[in-house]
């Protein structure tokens, strides 16, 4: 639909995650060409916007993430643009719509919202709400879920299946979830499930969209591991500098931001190894590890020290694996005190 009159008076719009691409609701905005209030008003909610963005673009997915597909002509390219699209529309939205419109020549400016914002469901209210919350009985556990399929969960019941699911997910005592652990393991659950894909079988991970490229990061952080073993396929430290060096020329490549889209756009080098570890290893739950060495310097016979790397799991992703191990441990000698009866 175009309309072209001098009709309506001004025009707002509601811009949100999981609803449609900038592309499309750029081009919403403009169903209506003349309006008589030349400002448009945009709700943009809590959606993330930062100059320092890089947005995915067509020869990216081609030269780096879409290697074996044929995106030179027809359907393909067709596919490439589209593909990039979905990926900006899924991490980028509003720097891709303020992309678009600066494009087209308009003026933006983001307002700052005095209004108090809603605490319902906020980061520090939910790890609240989970502390406290009650341990569920197993007859609830089916009436919660068919609540949570018709949306009729109240704030406490959400807290309370948070709490079950965390248990079930870290593989933990739920009597033994307090404040402090709720703080450490919210929202990285992630690490539990991409730790688990790769160590299935990583070629398995298929390679596309759906899955945040897990494939594609896979072969990153498998770059970065690579460099810790050694011809004979020992484990080997790394020396600071000489990992430093190697991280240098790995970021060369404009792919590896743009996949692990949380890693700082700019000033990232001023604490390298600290950022590669939160915002890349984290991904399969790795995380570089330092290592004082001490040597004598050969010409004034002191002792002096050096840092050394080495690659391991996070602190998350090892008590988890103890965890399973435990359970593990104690579920065979179950079975065999029973068989012994």
């Amino acid at each position: 639909m175009d309309y072209d009159k001098e009709y309506f008076d001004a025009c707002m719009g509601y811009m949100s995650n999981n609803s449609t691409s900038a592309r499309a609701f750029s081009q919403m905005l403009h169903r209506v060409r003349n309006l008589k209030e030349n400002n448009i008003l945009i709700y943009i909610g809590d959606l993330y916007y930062s100059e320092n963005t890089i947005l995915y673009y067509p020869e990216c997915l081609e030269n780096n993430l879409l290697e074996s597909y044929d995106t030179k002509s027809g359907l393909g390219n067709i596919q490439k643009y589209n593909k990039c699209e979905e990926l900006n529309t899924k991490h980028y939205l509003l720097n891709d719509f303020v992309n678009i419109i600066e494009r087209k020549g308009y003026e933006w400016e983001i307002l700052k919202d005095k209004a108090k914002k809603s605490e319902k469901y906020d980061y520090t209210n939910r790890i609240e709400g989970i502390d406290n919350a009650k341990i569920m009985q197993e007859y609830e556990y089916k009436i919660l879920i068919e609540k949570q399929k018709e949306g009729k969960l109240n704030e406490e019941e959400t807290y309370i299946l948070d709490k079950y699911f965390m248990s079930k997910k870290f593989v933990i005592d739920i009597e033994k979830i307090d404040e402090e652990f709720i703080e450490e393991h919210f929202r990285n659950e992630y690490l539990i499930d991409n730790y688990k894909q790769f160590i299935k079988n990583e070629e398995t991970i298929e390679k596309n969209f759906d899955n945040d490229l897990l494939q594609d990061k896979v072969e990153k952080i498998n770059k970065i591991v690579s460099w810790f073993i050694d011809k004979e396929g020992n484990k080997q430290d790394i020396k600071s500098e000489d990992l430093r060096t190697n991280f240098i020329g790995f970021f060369k490549d404009p792919s590896i931001k743009q996949l692990f889209n949380s890693y700082p756009k700019k000033g990232g080098n001023k604490n390298i190894f600290n950022n590669v570890s939160n915002h890349i290893l984290k991904e399969l739950g790795f995380e570089l590890q330092k290592k004082r060495k001490q040597y004598k310097d050969k010409i004034t016979g002191k002792m002096k020290e050096y840092n050394n790397y080495t690659i391991g799991t996070c602190e998350i992703l090892t008590n988890y694996l103890k965890r399973v191990e435990e359970k593990e441990k104690n579920e065979e000698e179950l079975k065999n005190n029973i068989k012994g009866l």
